[in-house]
């Protein structure tokens, strides 16, 4: 198992923007067919207003929404967005944030019924022609104690075509030297 809505390479184009806020990561990617895809989204509701300006009014889908890691500066503009798009996918670490606001973004996802996926260097998949590649965690950190939340993070390498992107997260730098030990492309 593992995301895979379509499988392949595309004709189309991949963008992505970073969003200037006020802390934490925030990131929207747009897939050849216009599949959209959110890699965090800030420490505030700055996401969502800047999501509106991107999406184009009559789409509020996001395919693949992914929390790199449970830390309030990375999710909750996502969990403001959670509330008013309808999110397909969330791909997550499993590390348990024991915020009652990252409690509130797992309790909407339950109700709304939206698959989880838990972040796993085995499980690579395919979204519209576009390839991501998890480097980091290993293994879902479902129920382990996590000392450094920042080197849980979901790394990630999207590619289309002969572009690729790496995403870190917070990781830091013991996380990266125990990814440039991976005989993997960066």
């Amino acid at each position: 198992g593992g995301i895979d809505v379509a499988a392949g390479m595309s004709t189309g184009t991949f963008s992505f923007v970073m969003y200037d806020i006020p802390l934490g990561d925030a990131l929207a990617f747009k897939t050849p067919h216009g599949k959209f895809i959110t890699i965090d989204g800030g420490d505030d509701d700055t996401f969502v207003s800047k999501l509106s300006e991107d999406f184009p009014f009559w789409n509020r889908e996001i395919e693949l929404m992914v929390i790199t890691h449970p830390e309030k500066d990375h999710f909750i503009g996502a969990l403001e967005a959670l509330k008013v798009y309808s999110v397909k996918n969330v791909l997550l670490t499993g590390a348990s944030g024991k915020s009652s606001e990252f409690q509130e973004f797992l309790k909407i996802v339950s109700e709304k019924n939206i698959p989880v996926f838990f972040a796993d260097s085995e499980k690579d998949f395919w979204i519209d022609g576009v390839f991501f590649n998890i480097l980091s965690p290993e293994k879902p950190l479902l129920g382990k104690e996590i000392p450094k939340m920042n080197n849980s993070s979901i790394v990630l390498r999207m590619t289309f075509q002969d572009q690729s992107i790496l995403l870190t997260g917070d990781i830091e730098a013991d996380g990266e030297r125990e990814i440039l030990k991976k005989p993997v492309p960066l």
